[in-house]
């Protein structure tokens, strides 16, 4: 970490500086600008919240009760604008159902759209009409839950391919002998 003093990192506009030296109960780490060592803060901060447990779980209740329709209006927008992160963590619920390891995100599909151009992997189909995450591996056959183990598919060729092997159902369509 490099050293910078309080002065220098408030020229800057930073938040916080590293001194190089220990604070009063032996940590080298940085400070904010109040001078507040932040490890010692984040402890502090671990110890209030073990002790203070039961407190912070029933205002929490007691805030849920007081804003239900509140949060599931917020939670309904949330998923309303966020589609791939609710499928992936249905996905992910599914496959731990069947025991099958590993997970995904929604940006693990993001980045799997742009790195198969939106077509799907076999028949080459635009994929602007919407698509099936694919395991390639399928979870019935011991395949991982893992963004590696994702692809993206037309409808017509995942239904078709359903719990095959990809091998087999490349095979199936001509494109492996």
């Amino acid at each position: 970490m490099k050293i910078i003093s309080k002065t220098e990192a408030k020229s800057r506009g930073l938040k916080r500086y590293f001194t190089g030296k220990p604070c009063k109960r032996g940590h080298v780490s940085e400070r904010y600008m109040s001078g507040a060592c932040i490890t010692c803060s984040i402890e502090a901060s671990t110890q209030w919240q073990k002790e203070n447990r039961k407190q912070r779980k029933d205002t929490s209740h007691q805030w849920y009760k007081e804003n239900t329709q509140r949060k599931i209006d917020s939670n309904r927008r949330w998923r309303k604008a966020n589609p791939k992160h609710v499928q992936a963590h249905r996905r992910n619920r599914r496959a731990k159902l069947r025991n099958s390891d590993g997970s995904h995100t929604g940006n693990d599909i993001k980045r799997l759209e742009e790195k198969q151009r939106m077509q799907c992997v076999y028949c080459h189909t635009i994929l602007d009409d919407g698509y099936h995450v694919d395991h390639i591996i399928p979870l019935s056959k011991g395949g991982d839950n893992t963004k590696y183990n994702l692809q993206l598919l037309c409808p017509s060729c995942n239904l078709r391919k359903h719990n095959k092997n990809p091998i087999e159902f490349a095979q199936d369509r001509g494109l492996l002998l």
